[in-house]
Parts: structure tokens; sequence; C-alpha cells
């Protein structure tokens, strides 16, 4: 079958779910894990609110969606998982009204006609990017899990809400070619899937082996931030470190893909070395730059380890995220305008009082924003 018609296999299907009620029955915290014929692992939920008022399907397929549902589940800092952490392929059926310009070419490109209600238009999301639209190869695999679903919610509807209602995640496998699929309902299985860990930085090491340590832990707290640069569509990754006796800390940026990161992270970690000290000990909330790390660290006898809720950093990150959403509304910005307003920020959190200072230069700050 094209990408078109796998397209419409999923539009039909949506139909079928919201003749049934199943958008309004099920919610993003009932969790189907489903494994193929080939063994490949996905977690599927139902959105109802997505956009607005959109209601449609999430699936996530890989490592970082998989490990950004686990964090979820398992995570109370807020700002500790946002969705600049995300791997998903969304499906929704949204209203006209609410279609965007980019819609509208999506829909075109599945020679759709928009409709009063049920326009499907399917996301795909990436981690450290702003959300593009599903490519013609994402359309044809979740439209083997909805098809799927199609199949198994009917014949096992009863059981599957007995399941949910029960705190329980439907664990189910199927066999395309055979027209087989097996379920249970249990618990959810432990998610958390580790990046490999990146060889140890002996240009690092050598730097920094003689050096003295401090007596003191550091936090390297991090968070996507909601602005994405124009043309690459990349999130910037806020990072923020603290250092627990001192009350040092320190706010740094990464603007690039996160495949990068591993060429980034030890020059801004010499930043901090160099102005701060070698911390005693790190603890690290974010999953990648942990692994980046880890081997370098233990090499330079400074024990580290990798902890999601890091809320020694809630407060001061959480004031530079919350602030940035309000003022950029999920934007897409120039990479200079986004700097110049992560130094605004920065410097509020140098003030005594934060806050009073935002509220007073929330007019100046307004200009930044385009």
């Amino acid at each position: 079958m094209s990408f078109i018609d796998d397209y419409k296999e999923i539009r039909k299907c949506f139909i079928s779910f919201k003749k049934r009620q199943y958008f309004d029955i099920f919610s993003s915290a009932d969790i189907f894990y489903v494994i193929d014929s080939f063994g490949k692992k996905a977690i599927l939920t139902f959105i109802d609110q997505f956009f607005g008022d959109a209601k449609g399907l999430q699936v996530f397929h890989n490592r970082d969606g998989i490990n950004y549902v686990h964090d979820i589940l398992s995570t109370t800092d807020e700002y500790s998982v946002t969705v600049g952490d995300c791997d998903s392929i969304v499906a929704v059926f949204k209203e006209k009204k609410d279609l965007t310009d980019e819609d509208i070419t999506f829909l075109n490109k599945m020679e759709q006609k928009k409709t009063l209600e049920n326009n499907l238009v399917i996301y795909r999301f990436k981690k450290g990017y702003r959300h593009t639209y599903a490519k013609n190869n994402e359309i044809k695999m979740i439209s083997e899990y909805v098809v799927f679903l199609n199949s198994l919610i009917p014949n096992e509807e009863l059981s599957v809400i007995e399941a949910f209602n029960e705190n329980r995640c439907v664990l189910a496998s199927f066999n395309k070619e055979r027209l087989e699929y097996s379920c249970i309902y249990r618990s959810l299985p432990y998610l958390e899937i580790m990046p490999k860990r990146s060889p140890i930085n002996s240009e690092f090491v050598n730097e920094y082996k003689d050096h003295l340590y401090l007596n003191e832990d550091c936090y390297l707290f991090t968070s996507y931030l909601p602005v994405a640069v124009k043309g690459s569509g990349i999130r910037p990754l806020l990072c923020y470190f603290y250092f627990v006796e001192t009350g040092a800390m320190e706010l740094k940026y990464i603007i690039s893909d996160p495949k990068d990161y591993k060429n980034i992270i030890y020059g801004i970690l010499d930043e901090i070395f160099t102005k701060i000290g070698l911390p005693a000990k790190m603890i690290i909330n974010n999953r990648d730059l942990y692994c980046i790390l880890t081997k370098t660290l233990d090499e330079l006898n400074i024990e580290n380890t990798f902890e999601r809720d890091n809320l020694k950093g809630e407060e001061d990150v959480s004031f530079v995220v919350s602030n940035m959403y309000q003022k950029t509304q999920d934007t897409l910005m120039e990479e200079e305008e986004i700097i110049s307003m992560f130094n605004f920020f920065f410097q509020a959190l140098e003030k005594e009082d934060t806050m009073e200072y935002l509220s007073d230069d929330a007019d100046e700050n307004d200009s930044l924003v385009s």
C-alpha cells in the first residue's frame, strides 16, 4: 500500500474510535504496550486534548520515546520532562477552525479536503526539536499499530477497561502476517533504556587530573526550553549547575542537535570547573549527558550518579522555563533573539529579588519577543 492508503486506514480506524467513544473513554494514562512480530516495542496512548481540542493517538516507538514515558510516569518535577524530550508520532482529529497553514499543506499532500471536524493530521516529535509532520514510512508504521488497536479493543473491550480502572496496562503482541495476537493485563514493565556510555575523554582527564577537589556536590539539571530556532527547529537545552555547599550556580545553554552534545558539554564543563572548581560528586538529571560524562568523571575520581528528579535545581530552573513559556508561547525565534532572552533571565536570577525584578522589567522583556 502507498502512504496515502496507510493514511486512509488510520482515518477509517479513527472514525471507528470516535463512534465507540474511545477518545473519551481512554486517556493518556491508559497504556497499551505493544510488541510486533519482529519484536519491536511501542507504547500507545489515546489523547483527549492536544493542540487545543484535538483528540487522537500517540505512539512512542523508540528508545527516547519510551524513556519519555518512563520519565513522565516516575518524575515529580514538572520541568524535568518537557515536550523537548519526546520522540513520538501523534495522529489527531482536528476541527477545521483549528487547522494551521502547515496542517493544510499536510492534508493536501494526503489528498484530503478539509472537513468540519475529522481532519486527520499526523505530527512527528523528535527529541531536541520542534514538532514537524510524519514522514511516509512513519505513517505506515503508525497505521499498523492503529489497525491492530482497532481489532484488539473491540474484542477485549471489557477486559481492557477493567485493567485500566485497576491501574494495569495492556501488554499485547501481534503477528500481522498470521493475523494473530495475544494479550495480558499487568503492571507496566520497567521501561528505562539507558544510552551507550561514551568513551573516556582523555584530553579532558589530562587537563584536570592534578587539580584539587572541592568537598561538595554539584547538581547538573537540564530542561528543554519552549522555543525553537527558526529554520532548524532546534530547541535550546538549559544547563543549570548548582554547588551545594557554596551555593554557587551557573546557567549555560546548548543550541544544537542532541547528537552534538558530546562535542559541546566538555567545553561547558571546562568553564564551570575553571571558575568554581572540581566537585567531589556530580548528580546529573539528563540521561544523555550522564552517559557522555560518566566514564570521564570516573577517571577523574568524581563520584557521579543519574537522578531524573533533581529538586535542587527546581526553583531557579522553573523560573527560567515558566517565564519563557509565558513570553514565547512555544514560538520560532532567531537564535540571536533566543540568546538575548536567555541573558535577560540569567541576569534576573542574579538579582536579590528575582520575581520583583522580572515584574518591573516585564515591558522591556516583551520587546525581545517577535
